[in-house]
C-alpha cells in the first residue's frame, strides 16, 4: 500500500503540494465512489474546478480503474459534470453572480481598510484580477456593483476612482486595536525570507489553480504559519508607515490589502479558506516585495 507523504505549502516545495490521503482499505469501484463523493460534498474541490484521474490518484490512492466509473455514477447523481472528451468537473450549483458578489466584498474591504483611499484611482483589472483570483470580466461586474453604491466612481475608459471609504486614513478606524492584537498574538516560528514568501505565494496559486483543496486540518496549521508572516510584515509596515502619512503610500496600500484579506474568515468550506489564504499569501508577496524596495531608504533614513 502506497502512501504519498505530505509537503505544505509553506516551503520547501519545489512542487505542488499534496494533502495526505486517507487511504481505502481496497481500490474497489465502491470505495472509490465513496471516496471521491466525501471530498466533493466536504468541499476539498473548488466548485467548477476539473476532476483530473491523476489529481484523485494522488489525492486517494485509488487506480484510475476504479476513479472512471466513480465519476459517471457521481455525474448521474448531478456532484460532477461530463464526461466530455473524457474530462470531468466538479458542479458549480453557487448562484451565478456569487463570484462577482465576493470580489465586491474583498475589494471593498480593501478600500475600507485604506488600501486605495478617496481620490486615488484604482490599479487596471489586468493588474487586479490575479490579485483578487478572479477574471476581468467579473471584476468589471463587481466594480459596476461598487459604483452603484457610490463607493467608486466609473468614467468611460478610465480607471475607477474611489468616491468615499469608511476608512477616514491611512490606517483605516480600529487599526490601533488590530496591530495591538498582533503584537500580543504568539509567534508561530514561519520563516520570513522573502524568498519564502514568495514560494508560498507560487504554491498558493498552484494549488488553487488545481482545485483540489488541502484537508481542514492541514489547512488550518498553514493558516496559523501565515499568521505569523502577516503579524511580522503589517507591524514592520506600519512602523515604517506611521509618521510622515504621506511617505510609502504603496507600501500602505499593500500592507491594507494583506489586512482585507487577513479578516476573510477561516471557517468556511475548505475551498473559502483556500481562496482567503491564497488572496492572502498574493498580498503578503507583494507587501514584502514593497518593504524589500524601500528598506534601503528606511535605513538612510533612521541613521540620519
Amino acid at each position: 500500500m502506497n502512501s504519498t507523504p505530505h509537503i505544505p505549502l509553506t516551503p520547501p516545495p519545489a512542487e505542488l503540494p499534496d494533502p495526505p490521503a486517507s487511504r481505502p482499505p481496497a481500490s474497489t469501484d465502491a470505495n472509490a465512489l465513496t471516496t471521491v463523493r466525501a471530498r466533493i460534498t466536504e468541499g476539498l474541490h473548488v466548485p467548477g474546478s476539473r476532476l483530473t484521474l491523476t489529481g484523485l490518484q494522488r489525492a486517494t490512492g485509488h487506480p484510475a480503474a476504479a476513479l472512471r466509473p466513480a465519476l459517471g455514477q457521481l455525474a448521474a447523481e448531478g456532484l460532477v459534470k461530463g464526461p466530455v472528451k473524457g474530462r470531468w468537473w466538479v458542479l458549480d450549483d453557487r448562484p451565478a453572480d456569487h463570484g462577482v458578489h465576493r470580489i465586491r466584498n474583498l475589494l471593498k474591504s480593501m478600500i475600507d481598510h485604506g488600501a486605495y483611499p478617496p481620490g486615488t484611482t484604482l490599479p487596471t483589472r489586468a493588474h487586479l484580477a490575479p490579485k483578487l483570483l478572479t477574471t476581468m470580466t467579473a471584476l468589471l461586474s463587481a466594480s459596476k456593483l461598487l459604483a452603484d453604491e457610490g463607493v467608486i466612481h466609473l468614467s468611460g475608459n478610465a480607471r475607477p476612482r474611489v468616491a468615499h471609504s469608511s476608512s477616514s486614513g491611512p490606517w483605516p478606524e480600529g487599526a490601533a486595536e488590530a496591530l495591538q492584537a498582533l503584537r500580543q498574538h504568539p509567534g508561530t516560528g514561519a520563516s520570513l525570507g522573502r524568498a519564502n514568501i514568495q514560494a508560498i505565494r507560487a504554491a498558493a496559486r498552484e494549488r488553487w489553480k488545481s482545485g483540489v483543496c488541502l484537508p481542514a486540518e492541514v489547512m488550518a496549521e498553514q493558516e496559523l504559519r501565515q499568521e505569523g508572516i502577516v503579524r511580522h510584515l503589517v507591524l514592520t509596515a506600519y512602523q515604517r508607515c506611521a509618521d510622515p502619512v504621506d511617505e510609502y503610500p504603496r507600501m500602505r496600500s499593500a500592507a491594507a490589502r494583506v489586512m482585507a484579506c487577513a479578516a476573510l474568515p477561516t471557517d468556511g468550506l475548505p475551498h473559502e479558506r483556500l481562496l482567503r489564504f491564497t488572496v492572502l499569501a498574493v498580498a503578503l508577496a507583494d507587501l514584502s516585495n514593497e518593504l524589500a524596495s524601500c528598506a534601503a531608504p528606511y535605513r538612510r533614513q533612521a541613521g540620519a
